[in-house]
């Protein structure tokens, strides 16, 4: 998929030798790459995440073209965000929680 998307190691010299494949994916643990369609960042290991399993069992499901994707909970995002505490990240906490309180209040409303 990510070749389909013609990924590139975002932020690296072009001249640096980088072979996109199952292998070096499984040897390192985080990656953010360019894409046509923009940024995707691969984290194995992100700062304050809980454990796959619980991520799982509270992500949030959607249908995207037709497929059912999973995505973090707002919640597993804000922690994350909150521990890499960079400022770029501590921006995205106040929109996110934002999203978080709109969501809570539509569920609480029924729909």
């Amino acid at each position: 998929m990510l070749v389909q998307l013609e990924a590139k190691l975002r932020g690296a010299p072009a001249d640096v030798p980088f072979i996109l494949d199952e292998r070096t994916l499984k040897a390192g643990g985080n990656f953010t790459f360019s894409t046509a369609f923009g940024p995707v960042d691969i984290l194995a290991f992100p700062a304050g995440a809980r454990s796959y399993d619980r991520l799982r069992a509270d992500a949030v499901v959607r249908e995207v073209e037709g497929r059912s994707i999973r995505f973090s909970s707002p919640e597993d995002l804000i922690a994350m965000k909150r521990a890499a505490a960079r400022e770029k990240d501590l921006g995205d906490v106040r929109e996110l929680q934002a999203l978080a309180d709109e969501i809570r209040r539509r569920e609480r409303e029924g729909g």
